[in-house]
């Protein structure tokens, strides 16, 4: 997902200054490695907090691609914590004319959501539209240092969805799925064929958009904060 952002590789746990207000900082997969980014980066001066990535959609309203702005952050313990509304506002401004933006709540997937049954069983637990498993942890971080906060989350994979447990297994530490790994996982399962090309076509789509809509938005993304 940096790669909507930057061109430069960057590595789980490491930075790279975008200009004099902006630090783009990859996490890595999962709320332990979110909390330590986040609290790196407050560490390092960040005056807010932003959530950019990918997501997978719980609802049958969302499409791969289509872009999420969801109105707060529901953790796996429950704890709800919203997102800035100015922050919010200006953003989805920038973004309605030229995507599917849509608000509604996102909700902390503690492992990857694989399976239809989980991502239904997520969505009527918790009434959230998408799952991640980041921008709880971050939104946390952010109200204890009392900074504003938001998540931009393009969609990648739809709700009636299911990921083989194949292609779960190949996903790395950063989240990419290693096109080696992925064809040694796959080669004698060719049920999982048409699954890979639909989440390729996903995460293209998901992260196209995620550039589009960095475009459209000003160096410090539209935050009021800075």
């Amino acid at each position: 997902e940096a790669q909507s952002i930057s061109h430069q590789m960057i590595l789980p746990g490491r930075s790279i200054k975008l200009n004099d207000s902006v630090i783009l900082m990859v996490s890595g997969i999962g709320r332990e490695k979110a909390v330590i980014a986040a609290q790196t980066l407050v560490t390092s001066g960040a005056t807010a907090l932003l959530s950019w990535g990918t997501a997978a959609a719980l609802s049958a309203s969302l499409q791969k691609g289509d872009l999420l702005l969801p109105e707060l952050t529901i953790s796996s313990d429950g704890r709800r914590i919203p997102t800035d509304k100015l922050w919010r506002k200006t953003v989805t401004s920038r973004l309605a004319n030229l995507m599917a933006v849509h608000k509604g709540h996102i909700v902390e997937a503690i492992k990857v959501v694989s399976s239809i049954q989980d991502k239904q069983y997520l969505s009527h637990a918790t009434g959230a539209i998408a799952a991640d498993m980041e921008s709880a942890a971050i939104g946390e971080i952010a109200e204890f240092h009392k900074l504003p906060f938001l998540v931009v989350r393009a969609i990648s994979d739809t709700s009636n969805m299911a990921i083989p447990v194949a292609i779960v297994n190949s996903i790395d530490f950063t989240g990419h799925l290693p096109f080696r790994k992925v064809l040694t996982e796959i080669v004698l399962k060719p049920w999982c064929w048409t699954t890979v090309a639909h989440l390729a076509m996903g995460m293209r789509r998901s992260v196209a958009n995620l550039r589009k809509a960095r475009h459209e938005l000003d160096e410090q993304f539209c935050c009021p904060a800075i």
